[in-house]
């Protein structure tokens, strides 16, 4: 069902729209009943066939029964009742929903997005997981009809202020490159139904985090959060990283697209030491290099060291 709910999003022009129920698929009883909609009205008139056209007539409501009635027009008149579910109108509750599928993924409540709302009715932030034992943390996201909204979601992705290399569920697998290391996943792949209820396939999402793909600039590159693999343009072989060296070069890469890092914000974020000789020893400048127009910032070594 919560893939389901995520279809109807999908389908659906505007989230601020009020949806009928024809729309909810025969799902209204069940998502009213977790919240996922709310009843919002109901329609007063509808439209009734009448021979070989349609004719408007009102309809009266019974809320004690929860049926409508209306008189059909023509020589042969009668009142008619049916089911209120029929002509009622229901407002989306994303955040319910939003807040079932944190709790299927193990969100803690302390690193759920305080707003999750990123680009009005496309995407959303739910929070962020640990990446298996590391210390690094990978952001969580739902969208829904990018393709409305492709530029936008595109910068906010590169924003530097977000952490890369994260997880967007949407409702079906769709080929999208995103930036900045992020991987998209529908969401019926990563939530699996039994006789019990529903779980989160939390050895898939490992690997969807864990293994960092190649730039989509350059294939030849990429990082293995897990075992701290790196390999690079300019590197023959790759080279595995381990312990607090794996951390700074994981912040690293994953901040590889701006021009460089702050060394007190890398070791803020890693708990390393004061600077890079510190953590790679003499021969720092094998791995790292500095930003020469800036004090104390250094980036990934794009090009060989000169002899």
């Amino acid at each position: 069902m919560h893939t389901d709910y995520l279809f109807i999003l999908e389908r659906t022009h505007s989230l601020d729209a009020r949806l009928m129920s024809d729309a909810l698929h025969g799902l209204d009883r069940a998502l009213l009943k977790r919240r996922w909609v709310i009843q919002d009205g109901h329609l007063t008139s509808i439209q009734v066939p009448v021979f070989d056209s349609e004719e408007e007539v009102e309809v009266e409501i019974n809320e004690e029964t929860e049926t409508f009635s209306y008189r059909t027009p023509g020589p042969h008149s009668c009142i008619l009742t049916r089911p209120l579910a029929e002509i009622a109108f229901y407002s989306v509750n994303m955040d319910m929903w939003m807040e079932e599928i944190s709790s299927l993924l193990n969100i803690a409540p302390q690193l759920r997005a305080k707003k999750r709302e990123i680009i009005p009715g496309h995407l959303w932030h739910l929070g962020d997981v640990r990446v298996g034992r590391s210390k690094r943390f990978a952001p969580i996201y739902v969208a829904r009809r990018l393709g409305s909204a492709s530029q936008d979601w595109k910068e906010s992705l590169l924003n530097p202020e977000r952490p890369g290399h994260g997880v967007m569920l949407t409702a079906q697998d769709t080929k999208i490159d995103l930036p900045n290391g992020h991987r998209a996943c529908s969401l019926d792949r990563l939530l699996v139904l039994h006789s019990n209820g529903v779980s989160c396939d939390f050895a898939l999402l490992d690997r969807l985090l864990t293994f960092i793909a190649p730039d989509a600039e350059n294939s030849e590159e990429y990082f293995n959060a897990e075992n701290g693999e790196l390999k690079l343009a300019r590197m023959a072989q790759p080279y595995i990283f381990a312990c607090i060296q794996r951390s700074v070069i994981a912040l690293l890469w994953k901040d590889r697209h701006l021009s460089s890092v702050k060394w007190s914000y890398i070791k803020e974020q890693t708990n390393c030491g004061k600077d890079p000789g510190s953590v790679f020893g003499k021969n720092w400048d094998t791995w790292l290099e500095r930003d020469e127009g800036q004090r104390g910032y250094y980036r990934l070594r794009r090009h060989a060291k000169k002899p």
